[in-house]
């Protein structure tokens, strides 16, 4: 244990001003009796000598206390005296009592090194080390925020509405996060799924691709901006024109192929493809049609193309959502493959319902099943 750590803290003081003597001596007698102004009887005088006496005394108890301690010691009283000169001859007046214990107060129970340490001293460049310490703090509150969005996603509806009200409470602070701006629309996107009137459907779905295009706006190369914004472009399409659907879902197909650019190995974006491939392959006679007088091109798909889509997304993460085996049966069940079809939709029935879309897309491996 260390010195300091040791010895009662009103003793330290005393012991390092009776060996230091000369102008130390008398501060630590002055700390008991007052100024020197007020000692000019004889009584006073009297007083300092007994206090004198006093403490060479209380010094003789210390040294049978701390005698494997008193070289330590001699090293600290002489640090201290040279640093008592020098700030002696660089003011080149008076010492005061003072400004000496306000510099090296006996009181202070760490040893010289640590109270230099303590100092304050003029850091270079001090205002933004603090910003940058307030700009670590923003980012760790905004990535614990972030954590708990998408914890709360992958959880029940009840979850995914508490996400989006937390979400909305701290909107004025991110309003122009792009990483804050798609987990909003993506809120709105999961809340749309969720509703029955018409009203408040279209109301989430404009506003799911309000924010997702804010992000968009904002920072292009993301996986998950692009993913989302393209699913706000998949609820709008029942709120918009045959013609709009089209041009709409030519510019899904655009963001889900960049999304898979910047992250290739995610199932759900291989799903969407998918999606969006038995999407064109579905198109009736007038919509194809349609499609041909707005592009040079139309775009076209197949059922086989949308099949590896899905396939892909299954073996990147197998069961990862029921939807997906819904689809592989519905594409085999297309190709007159109804074994297959009938095997893809069992296992998908026992997949876990977790939400609202799991218990749609139930309901349908139920009813068709009737068919096979």
């Amino acid at each position: 244990m260390a010195f300091y750590e040791e010895i009662p803290y009103s003793k330290i003081g005393v012991g390092i001003a009776i060996f230091l003597g000369g102008g130390v001596t008398t501060y630590a007698v002055l700390r008991y009796t007052g100024s020197a102004e007020e000692r000019k009887d004889e009584e006073a005088i009297a007083t300092l000598s007994t206090k004198i006496d006093e403490l060479k005394i209380e010094i003789e108890e210390l040294k049978k206390l701390i005698p494997c301690e008193l070289g330590n010691i001699n090293s600290e009283i002489q640090l201290l005296q040279t640093a008592f000169n020098d700030r002696r001859t660089k003011s080149q007046s008076n010492f005061s009592v003072y400004s000496y214990k306000t510099a090296w107060s006996d009181d202070d129970n760490e040893n010289i090194d640590s109270r230099k340490q303590d100092v304050p001293s003029p850091i270079e460049g001090g205002d933004s080390l603090l910003q940058n310490n307030n700009a670590v703090s923003n980012e760790e509150k905004k990535r614990s925020l972030y954590a708990k969005i998408d914890s709360l996603y992958t959880g029940s509806d009840e979850d995914k509405e508490t996400a989006m009200r937390v979400l909305q409470d701290n909107e004025i602070n991110y309003k122009d996060d792009w990483e804050f701006l798609w987990r909003l629309g993506r809120s709105h996107v999961s809340v749309h799924e969720m509703r029955y009137l018409v009203e408040e459907k279209r109301v989430h779905a404009l506003a799911g691709h309000e924010y997702t295009e804010r992000a968009l706006d904002i920072y292009e190369a993301s996986s998950d901006v692009h993913k989302w914004y393209a699913i706000a472009l998949g609820t709008m399409m029942d709120y918009v024109s045959t013609k709009d659907k089209i041009l709409n879902g030519y510019k899904l197909k655009q963001h889900i192929s960049r999304a898979l650019e910047l992250s290739p190995a995610e199932a759900t974006l291989h799903f969407m493809l998918g999606r969006w491939c038995w999407g064109i392959y579905m198109l009736t006679w007038i919509e194809r049609k349609l499609a041909s007088t707005l592009f040079a091109t139309p775009p076209t798909s197949s059922v086989q193309e949308a099949l590896e889509c899905f396939l892909k997304a299954e073996e990147l993460d197998p069961g990862f959502y029921k939807s997906n085996q819904l689809y592989i049966g519905k594409c085999y069940y297309e190709m007159s493959k109804y074994k297959e079809a009938k095997n893809w939709l069992e296992k998908a029935k026992e997949l876990k319902i977790v939400n609202i879309e799991d218990q749609k897309a139930h309901d349908e491996v139920v009813q068709f099943l009737t068919k096979l």
